[in-house]
């Protein structure tokens, strides 16, 4: 199997991955190179614990554009927070780019924030109609259960599968993964309108 994590940061993500599936390959694509040396400096990350490891220092969807490798699963977490959203990788196009790099039965994940519902939601809501204009299957899990609090969002994708309504794992204690409807939206994020 074979993952792509579009972006980086300290690496805690791919590790874990790793660890838990260590006959996976995995490709990091992380756009500073300054960000892999402070995980390695002050985050203990080394390359040499995970030789099916690679990483690449390039813009996520300069990556996308470039490549069509046929990954398993990806997983994009590239927004420093609400208030740093890299536009390019918010819209159609981005979109169109994840699905030319996933195998037929894969599945892609992204982490964003927002609010589901109510004032802070219209970021959530273009979000959801652009993806599910390229992809058949959009689904955006809330952990908070708030609907109207600014919170990290999920959202999974896919070309072939639907998803559940509710994830509940015992590993994490009486956390509830829900599946959550953002407030609908008209807008479809192009690279030529983001609003």
């Amino acid at each position: 199997a074979r993952a792509l994590f579009l972006g980086g940061c300290n690496y805690s993500y791919p590790r874990f991955f790793l660890r838990a599936f260590p006959t996976t390959e995995a490709d990091v694509v992380e756009i500073d190179p300054g960000m892999t040396k402070l995980a390695e400096e002050y985050f203990d990350l080394n390359r040499e614990d995970f030789p099916s490891l690679s990483i690449i220092h390039e813009d996520a969807r300069i990556y996308l554009n470039r490549t069509h490798e046929p990954y398993d699963l990806i997983y994009v977490d590239v927004y420093g927070s609400s208030k740093n959203i890299p536009v390019h990788v918010t819209t159609k196009g981005m979109f169109e780019g994840l699905s030319q790099n996933l195998r037929e039965d894969g599945v892609a994940f992204m982490n964003i924030i927002s609010s589901p519902q109510g004032p802070g939601s219209a970021f959530a809501g273009a979000l959801m109609n652009t993806a599910r204009e390229v992809f058949p299957y959009a689904t955006l899990y809330s952990f908070s259960g708030s609907m109207t609090e600014r919170q990290n969002l999920i959202v999974a994708l896919s070309k072939k599968r639907a998803f559940a309504s509710l994830v509940i794992d015992p590993r994490y204690g009486s956390m509830r993964i829900a599946a959550v409807e953002p407030e609908a939206s008209s807008i479809t994020l192009t690279d030529n309108y983001a609003p």
